[in-house]
């Protein structure tokens, strides 16, 4: 057995057979779907999330003309982003499951006199291997399953090749559930801890009041994070923290959205591709509990127009913020969703046309902070062609 590669030593000590076949299946695209499904475990909590009553139902124009006249609101810039590779598939017990590698990054930039700076110790990357929970021979005992996921880990980066070019840091086990792909079960365990590590350097923000009032920061992606079994920092402890922080989405489900037409409720998407340059919707509120705190005040904004994009949300950003105290009663400052909107109008240029399929929704920090961390990924022909 010492002679064993690390992927023929894991499956000997899990009673597992190597399934032949194609090795080092990139899931990347895969995991972007991760990001979608997740939207579905969020509830529209019904009514509006803004203190301006007149703005429901409505577009509100907003004024690019008053940028002139001030700073943005906007400081810091914080990117998360994973890969993932099928390395293998093992045979167990009448079914077979991928074992999947993939690292995963988080990284901020602040805004300095124009010029985007990283943040000293804010880039951080971890090397994740996603394995079947069934495999493994888990007991009751969380303590002693734990133990056994170290051993299987120590296992592994003992036996790995590459001359030491890769090691894993964390070996994660996914749960199998019949109705979901186990690609994607697999993926999304990197995913959640992706989230868990953007949360961790949040809350470094906000500690060293770093984020405050007129120093906001923009977030890629949802702040609507849930809580898991991988979730080291659970919303009680961050979500008081998020006052000044904005998620802003390149890509959404429209339909998840509703508003009102004649005291009856229908899909917003008609409603969010009418947008013009320089308009925002309503606030939606939202929660990820059920109808039940953290809520959200979440909006769209274009910021492109529609004949030069290729589909009707393109150059379209989905906008959230947390409701923080009586916010989450009387709805966040009308005046301050607008000045938010109209800095990410500001933010659109200079573009990266040409450089990312997802130029129309990009804004132009948030995509120097993403170019930043994936510069220091591993190439993905390690993972590839790993020999474990």
């Amino acid at each position: 057995m010492e002679n064993d590669t690390s992927l023929q030593w894991f499956a000997k000590a899990t009673g597992s057979d190597i399934v032949e076949g194609v090795r080092g299946e990139i899931l990347t695209d895969l995991a972007e779907k991760v990001d979608q499904e997740s939207e579905k475990q969020f509830t529209y909590v019904g009514g509006y999330a803004e203190t301006d009553p007149s703005v429901k139902n409505n577009y509100v124009d907003l004024d690019l003309g008053e940028l002139n006249d001030r700073d943005s609101f906007f400081k810091y810039f914080m990117d998360g982003s994973r890969r993932a590779v099928k390395i293998a598939e093992f045979r167990n017990d009448g079914k077979v499951w991928p074992i999947v590698a993939g690292q995963l990054g988080v990284a901020c930039c602040k805004r300095v006199d124009r010029k985007m700076i990283p943040i000293r110790g804010m880039r951080i990357y971890k090397n994740i291997l996603s394995v079947p929970y069934q495999i493994c021979g888990f007991g009751t005992n969380k303590d002693a399953n734990k133990q056994m996921l170290q051993q299987y880990l120590d296992g592994i980066n003992d036996r790995i090749g590459w001359e030491r070019r890769i090691s894993f840091d964390m070996l994660v086990a996914y749960r199998d559930d019949a109705d979901a792909n186990k690609e994607n079960l697999a993926v999304s365990q990197i995913q959640a801890l992706m989230i868990d590590t953007e949360k961790q350097s949040i809350l470094q923000l906000a500690n060293d009041a770093m984020i405050c009032d007129g120093a906001y920061l923009v977030k890629d992606g949802s702040l609507e994070y849930m809580d898991n079994t991988l979730t080291h920092i659970r919303w009680s402890k961050i979500g008081d923290n998020l006052q000044y922080a904005i998620g802003v989405s390149k890509s959404f489900n429209p339909d998840l959205f509703e508003v009102r037409k004649k005291s009856e409720r229908q899909s917003a998407a008609s409603f969010i591709a009418g947008l013009k340059v320089g308009q925002r919707t309503h606030a939606f509120k939202y929660s990820i509990h059920k109808r039940e705190p953290p809520y959200f005040a979440v909006w769209f904004v274009r910021i492109r127009k529609p004949s030069l994009t290729r589909s009707a949300f393109d150059g379209v950003l989905k906008v959230e913020m947390q409701l923080v105290g009586e916010e989450a009663a009387n709805g966040k400052s009308t005046i301050e969703i607008n000045r938010v909107s109209a800095d990410l109008v500001r933010e659109r240029n200079p573009v990266c046309y040409g450089s990312d399929s997802r130029w129309a929704n990009h804004i132009y920090p948030v995509y120097v902070t993403e170019k930043y961390l994936k510069s220091g990924f591993l190439p993905e022909t390690i993972f590839k062609a790993i020999t474990m």
